[in-house]
């Protein structure tokens, strides 16, 4: 899509954006722009909004570095409208971004491929909220020892809660 001047490419790099991971996004993508500056690339930065359809339009990016951490940035969904847009991009493809994004089919896919997986359960939030799922028989094994609870689809700061009983990590398989 872009037409740069010169044989050095044209990077936009996309940060921030709408997740709860916005902070740590904007911090990884001045980071990645300074360095890509460094080696010598033009470089623009974009914080991601509703409005980077247009953005991207106008700045015409020959790639776009993917600074974007959590949902819309690494579930296949920012990868979407590149690929639509014809921009070339760093991270995933759309498939394989959705796919990871979803922990619960991505286990299934590690677990077929022979991978070793940790056990899980999958919940509602409200059942979670109302602390239910620490109560719930088929789940019980969740605060036998420490454990993290989290969004089935989020990042890795967005929704996660640690808990935990007594048991010790050698008790698990008991």
């Amino acid at each position: 899509m872009g037409q740069s001047s010169g044989t050095t490419p044209k990077v936009v790099v996309l940060m921030g954006g709408p997740s709860a991971e916005r902070e740590v996004s904007l911090s990884t993508g001045r980071e990645c722009a300074a360095a890509l500056r460094g080696e010598g690339f033009e470089v623009t930065e974009v914080d991601a909004g509703t409005d980077l359809p247009d953005i991207l339009r106008r700045i015409q990016p020959d790639v776009a570095f993917n600074a974007l951490h959590g949902r819309w940035g690494e579930d296949g969904c920012v990868q979407g409208l590149l690929e639509w847009l014809g921009i070339s991009y760093t991270h995933s493809g759309i498939h394989a971004s959705a796919l990871a994004m979803d922990k619960q089919r991505s286990k299934a896919v590690y677990k077929q491929a022979g991978l070793p997986v940790v056990p899980s359960i999958i919940r509602c939030r409200a059942e979670v909220e109302a602390h239910h799922v620490y109560r719930c028989p088929y789940c019980a094994w969740v605060c036998q020892w420490p454990a993290c609870l989290r969004s089935w689809n989020a990042g890795t700061r967005d929704g996660r809660k640690l808990c935990g009983g007594s048991r010790t990590d050698n008790d698990r398989d008991r």
